[in-house]
Formats: structure tokens, sequence, C-alpha cells
């Protein structure tokens, strides 16, 4: 695959992607795949709880920034890389840890926005590649 491409797995990855963040913004119901509850906690280290949507939305974001074309490099990022890396998994893994941020994502509008930037941070970091 080229570099400014979409690789065919991400539209493999990004459904899963997509459900897991969803899930964890309350968006979609944490039931909504019949066999496996996405709001289950798989890991919970004091008040902040890892449910399995939010870890399936790391594992997905982790399966696109591996599958590069090129080798995996902090230092070759662009600013545009970086900063979609940075702010998608941020808002994936911030919201147990700052809790003002957790209230706001229970607003439906933001959690729209914060799965709209999610979802567009996942698409860049596999464009740029």
């Amino acid at each position: 695959m080229t570099k400014l491409d979409i690789d065919a797995e991400t539209y493999l990855i990004y459904p899963l992607f997509a459900l897991g963040t969803a899930a964890s913004l309350g968006i979609v119901q944490t039931d909504i795949v019949s066999f496996i509850d996405l709001g289950s906690v798989v890991f919970e280290t004091g008040d902040i709880e890892w449910t399995i949507g939010r870890a399936l939305s790391v594992v997905a974001l982790a399966a696109v920034l591996f599958n590069r074309d090129e080798p995996f490099d902090f230092v070759g990022w662009g600013a545009i890389e970086a900063w979609a890396v940075y702010v998608t998994i941020g808002l994936i893994i911030a919201p147990p840890f700052f809790p003002t941020i957790q209230e706001t994502l229970l607003e439906p509008i933001w959690a729209f926005v914060a799965f709209a930037v999610q979802s567009i941070g996942f698409v860049l970091i596999t464009y740029i590649n």
C-alpha cells in the first residue's frame, strides 16, 4: 500500500474500533453484541475501570499503528500524525483518569463529538500511514 491511502485492513478493523468507542461513550448500548457485554470490566485499578469496549478500541488502534508500510518510528512522525494518535488515544484513555472529561462525555452531544474526533483520528492514522 502506498502512503496517503487507506489500507484494506482498515475497513475490517474500523468497525471494531467504532463499536468499542461508541459503547464506551454511551452512544450505543453495551450489550448491542448479543454474545458479549462491551461494558463488562476487564481490568480495574482504584476508581478506574477498563471495559471490554475501551480495550477493543485500544487494540484496534494498536493494530492500525503496527500494521504500517513504513517501520514503526515515533521520531519520523509528522505533526498531523502525532496529533491524531495522541488525541485518539487520549480520548479513549483519559475519561477514567479525569472525572471532568468523563462527566462531559456523558452528554450525548459531546459523546458524539468525541466519537467523530476519534474516528477522524483513526482514519488519519491509517491514511497518513
